[in-house]
């Protein structure tokens, strides 16, 4: 049975983890990791910590987080395929270089009483985010409920801002996740899909500026290995790791499993199968649904390559 105390574990956990980093970061300038918080991310960044050859750049979501991108300001980013497949096509170029998970149940409808049938929620005042992420769980819920893809009565709320709207009435239905969902349904929401029932194009990556992956490729393959080794951790030492994560996420240790319910995280022979066929189906989809909301993209979908080289050798098979 296992009794090794928190603190002995926390302190092994961060030996493991500066192992690779003390023979990998001499030559080289540290890493820049642009994040926002979001329990898998987090569960990359305890992993990793503070250290010479990765640093973190929090940003407060998404479009800080590709604008440091954009301009150099940071090598990586985590963030969703969507969001990368829109980066690539303003012109940065990006490579995903690993996945972290793919949305099972985290990603959601949640409606007012009286709007549960497809029927009635086709006449519902739908908040959906600005994000992409939202417009590919919309799209992918009215697919899955077996309406045709309309923006008529969508509305452009971010998803934080949604419970305001709710609670002003505004709003029978949004497109949201937690912890966003979880207040929501305080109020009253109830479920009506959520992506545990929807394709698997929500998607959670790690992406690269292309023109880092040669000059520093040890510190990219320090960063994959360390998802791996958080993934072990987690799995077990379930109990040892959310007390760790708990101060990252803002929450007590026992309300950490609940954040990870509705994600599969990807281990590395997953990894090695989905980046091997360049996620070529899943781009295709996203960029289909991301053209029918409207987003301002060039007529043609831009590349958005995938690469194996940073990932460690793996020794399970993909679950």
């Amino acid at each position: 049975m296992f009794r090794v105390s928190r603190r002995a574990f926390l302190r092994h956990s961060a030996a493991l983890a500066l192992v690779p980093l003390i023979t990998s970061c001499a030559p080289t300038p540290p890493l820049k990791v642009a994040t926002w918080s979001f329990p898998a991310y987090d569960l990359l960044r305890w992993r990793v910590a503070d250290n010479a050859a990765i640093r973190w750049i929090p940003t407060a979501g998404d479009a800080e987080t590709t604008f440091l991108l954009r301009f150099h300001r940071a090598d990586v980013a985590l963030l969703t395929l969507d969001l990368a497949l829109r980066e690539a096509a303003l012109g940065t170029p990006l490579t995903v270089i690993g996945l972290l998970d793919v949305s099972h149940g985290a990603d959601m409808v949640l409606v007012r009483e009286g709007f549960t049938t497809p029927e009635r929620f086709a006449s519902a005042r739908i908040a959906v985010a600005h994000t992409g992420v939202g417009a590919v769980t919309y799209a992918l819920a009215r697919q899955a409920l077996g309406l045709p893809l309309s923006w008529e009565n969508t509305v452009a709320i971010p998803v934080a801002e949604q419970i305001a709207a709710w609670q002003a009435g505004q709003i029978d239905a949004a497109v949201t996740f937690e912890p966003f969902a979880n207040r929501l349904r305080a109020l009253g929401a109830v479920p009506l899909i959520d992506s545990s029932r929807l394709p698997p194009l929500i998607l959670d990556v790690i992406v690269a500026r292309s023109d880092v992956l040669d000059a520093l490729a040890s510190s990219l393959k320090t960063l994959t290995t360390a998802w791996f080794s958080a993934l072990d951790a987690w799995r077990h030492h379930p109990d040892e790791t959310a007390h760790a994560l708990a101060p990252y996420l803002g929450i007590e240790p026992g309300a950490v499993p609940a954040l990870f319910s509705g994600v599969h995280l990807l281990d590395c022979a997953a990894n090695q199968e989905k980046l091997r066929t360049g996620l070529h189906a899943e781009q295709t989809a996203i960029w289909s649904i991301l053209t029918a909301a409207g987003f301002p993209l060039p007529p043609e979908q831009p590349p958005l390559p995938t690469s194996v080289a940073v990932l460690p050798p793996c020794s399970e098979s993909p679950r």
